[in-house]
């Protein structure tokens, strides 16, 4: 188990600049940044991964890296946090079976009640990396490994991306292994836990790592990435990779630019999530090898136009190697990762891209205040999935 590098404490960003809030709230206004440190939060740490339960009420974090300034002492956390997101409190969830042993740069899709893991490195980076699938229920809280034939399983990375297709597969692509780079894919079944490898045709993305891929429709969209050859005209997102599910063939798809502010760099090691109205927030990462990005972009998936935002771009979160998760009500979530000054953080950051339903706001308002029991609530009449919501576990 990684051990806890900090003590954590509430404290306010100066990025917040609304009325006096309760520090244990986390209220947060539509249009505006807040981010703060939790109580019992994960140590500051970078290249974890994360995912967002279905119904949207917790973002589940597993792993992540740590070091010092100068180098010199190094941690991969081995430790599996839930973030309820309506009374926005930590939890570090023991767990038993064999947990993920490589988690820096690994994969997390949540379907249903299961939390899957995939691939990852240790420190030293490359000198150990996964190859397995890895599943924790999230009702007990055991952890279990996929049995796959060697020849099937994907060759040892980190640094892919993988995406649940709703078609019963987890699609993964690309990934290194610190020497060499790839471009291949994998998709593995929901009802066997077996890999498969995917033999694809068309014009497919170059090999790379730390690329952002997600479902929309009936295909999957890729947005950036590195290799050990950066060129900004090859990851530029002037045009994207979509893999269509049905053909298993890849095409670049151009896209239009924002009419003052052009198109947003290539980059690696950003974070991206899907809005409603078929948008995608794109968010920060590494322009090369020492320039980072706070900027912020939302993609229309129906227009193809790209449009700048500079008023989410003051975000106080982190500049690569964050995580973000988006819930069904407009509500963006990033956690984690390396500041500018190349320090790590263990900050939320939360921003509410429009207002919320009442149900959201009163799940928010009973879940953080916590004067009902859940037989209190089951007696007042609140509905089943509201009372999952408000009180998890």
């Amino acid at each position: 188990m990684g051990q806890n590098m900090s003590a954590g404490g509430a404290g306010f960003s100066p990025f917040y600049h609304g009325d006096d809030l309760n520090a244990s709230t986390l209220a947060v206004g539509v249009n505006q940044w807040l981010s703060a440190e939790l109580p019992g939060s994960p140590s500051p740490r970078s290249g974890h991964a994360s995912a967002i339960s279905e119904d949207g009420s917790c973002m589940w974090v597993y792993g992540g890296f740590w070091e010092d300034h100068q180098g010199e002492n190094k941690v991969c956390f081995q430790e599996l946090y839930r973030f309820h997101i309506p009374s926005r409190t930590w939890a570090l969830i023991p767990t038993t079976g064999p947990a993920p042993d490589t988690p820096c740069s690994q994969s997390a899709v949540i379907v249903g009640h299961t939390l899957y893991v995939f691939g990852g490195t240790g420190v030293p980076f490359g000198q150990t990396n996964g190859h397995s699938m890895y599943l924790c229920n999230l009702r007990t809280f055991v952890w279990t490994v996929a049995e796959n034939n060697p020849d099937d399983e994907p060759s040892p990375r980190f640094g892919q991306a993988m995406v649940n297709s709703k078609t019963g597969y987890l699609y993964l692509f690309g990934g290194t292994n610190f020497f060499s780079f790839t471009g291949d894919m994998y998709r593995f079944s929901l009802v066997t836990n077996k890999f498969e490898r995917v033999t694809f045709t068309g014009d497919p993305p170059s090999p790379r790592y730390r690329h952002t891929m997600v479902q929309h429709g009936d295909s999957l969209l890729l947005f950036g990435g590195g290799s050990p050859f950066p060129s900004r005209e090859e990851f530029e997102m002037t045009f994207f990779y979509r893999f269509h599910l049905a053909t298993n063939v890849w095409t670049q798809e151009p896209l239009l630019p924002d009419e003052h502010f052009g198109f947003p760099l290539g980059r690696r090691s950003h974070s991206t999530v899907l809005l409603e109205h078929a948008n995608l927030l794109v968010m920060g990462g590494l322009l090369d090898t020492v320039e980072t990005t706070l900027d912020c972009w939302v993609l229309d998936l129906t227009t193809l136009r790209w449009s700048h935002r500079p008023s989410m771009s003051t975000w106080p979160a982190a500049a690569y190697f964050h995580s973000s998760e988006a819930t069904p009500e407009g509500l963006v979530i990033t956690f984690g990762g390396v500041l500018s000054d190349r320090t790590r953080t263990n900050h939320v950051c939360l921003f509410h891209t429009r207002v919320p339903p009442l149900s959201a706001l009163c799940v928010e308002a009973v879940a953080q205040q916590r004067l009902f029991s859940r037989d209190q609530c089951a007696a007042g009449g609140v509905p089943e999935h509201l009372l999952r919501k408000i009180f998890p576990g």
